[in-house]
């Protein structure tokens, strides 16, 4: 039994997630709970140590870092849905900055605001690098740190990996003026049926809060604020697959109280037929033959999600390959994670099977053009 982080009903777990660790020779089993009021969330002990164990952020220049193209396109269309409020700020503060692109972007467009970053894991390097350009950056959660308060706050896909949301949430009431406003992006879970592309693509062990606009306002109409403005967003994951995302704009408010204009039932079960259908497709491929004397690729979410779902007997692979630098030399159930350029050297030429259908083609070119002569298979198709 859970409470829900937003309206606190009590709440049975709805089923339960499997993901396979680095550095684990065991899964890590994670309950999901979907409440009444159609928020689904996850918690598990030790969120806080596993996050930084397995999480795609850890390298900076990877996965959803700010510095590759389709999130500066991201970042860009977000600074489009804020821009006619900054006019009147002299502050901003960026939540969960990474690498600093957003207020990179913001600078070049608003000189005169005076430009604030947090971020828990952003390098002392990087930090000196933006304080050079006038960015006031800090390595906290805490947002209250900064000891300012703030005409403008944004939390750009950041309150979808918060453990304790409601806290989170008590914080910005404490660090923005008055008058002040805040934009607040985040996966869209109401659509994530409609942009279904492999099983359980968006419940990454990261992503702990699931939202759609109905939960997300009452969360933030019980704590005080207003939505004055709302995003449908479509995101770019890959040339050919999107990702759903909302966007929010809020300011304080002394007496409002949330009416509910969807049918959360409805939305639920949006949630429930994702599920369905995720576990329709895991069910195809549970007659796989074992994957001996493979190479699997890759050590993300996609990958240590379906081999821990389906159970699958991963004890004789080969390896694991990975082009983040710091996986290798570490290990998945006692398998090693190698890197692309060992497995181009290995005159085995073993087969290559690839679990990610968002960056199949991506991995199996880039392989190719390297040098590489075995087979590469996508886990998804015929083979």
């Amino acid at each position: 039994m859970k409470e829900c982080p937003i309206c606190k009903g009590i709440n049975e777990k709805e089923g339960s997630l499997s993901f396979l660790e680095v550095d684990k020779t065991i899964p890590l089993i994670i309950d999901y709970y979907l409440c009444s009021c159609s928020f689904m969330y996850y918690r598990f002990d030790n969120i806080s140590k596993s996050y930084f164990e397995n999480n795609k952020y850890l390298n900076r220049n990877t996965g959803s870092g700010a510095d590759i193209s389709f999130d500066i396109k991201r970042l860009n269309n977000s600074y489009l849905n804020i821009r006619k409020y900054l006019s009147n700020c002299e502050s901003l503060l960026d939540v969960g900055c990474n690498n600093g692109t957003f207020l990179k972007i913001i600078k070049e467009k608003s000189e005169n605001l005076k430009l604030y970053g947090s971020d828990l894991e952003i390098d002392s390097n990087k930090i000196q690098e933006l304080t050079k350009e006038g960015i006031n950056v800090l390595k906290t959660i805490n947002i209250v740190d900064f000891g300012v308060l703030f005409d403008f706050v944004s939390i750009n896909h950041v309150l979808e990996h918060v453990d304790d949301i409601s806290g989170f949430i008590d914080q910005l009431n404490n660090v923005i003026t008055s008058s002040g406003k805040i934009y607040i992006e985040v996966p869209d879970a109401s659509r994530y049926l409609d942009y279904y592309f492999q099983p359980y693509s968006f419940f990454d062990l990261e992503h702990i809060n699931h939202f759609n606009i109905e939960n997300l306002e009452l969360l933030l109409n019980s704590k005080g604020f207003k939505v004055i403005e709302k995003h449908t967003i479509e995101l770019d994951m890959s040339i050919n697959i999107k990702y759903p995302a909302i966007g929010v704009l809020i300011e304080k408010c002394n007496n409002s109280v949330f009416q509910p204009s969807l049918n959360v039932n409805f939305l639920k079960k949006k949630l429930i037929d994702y599920i369905k259908i995720s576990n329709d497709e895991l069910n195809k491929y549970s007659y796989r033959e074992k994957l001996d004397g493979k190479v699997i690729f890759g050590v993300g979410a996609n990958t240590l999600r379906t081999i821990g779902l389906l159970n699958k007997d991963i004890k004789n692979v080969k390896y694991f390959v990975d082009n983040n630098s710091v996986f290798h030399g570490r290990l998945v159930n006692g398998i090693p994670i190698k890197s692309s350029s060992y497995l181009i050297q290995d005159n085995d030429c073993p087969d290559v099977i690839i679990f990610s259908k968002l960056y199949f083609d991506e991995i199996k070119n880039d392989l190719i053009n390297k040098g590489f002569k075995g087979h590469i298979y996508s886990f998804f198709k015929v083979f």
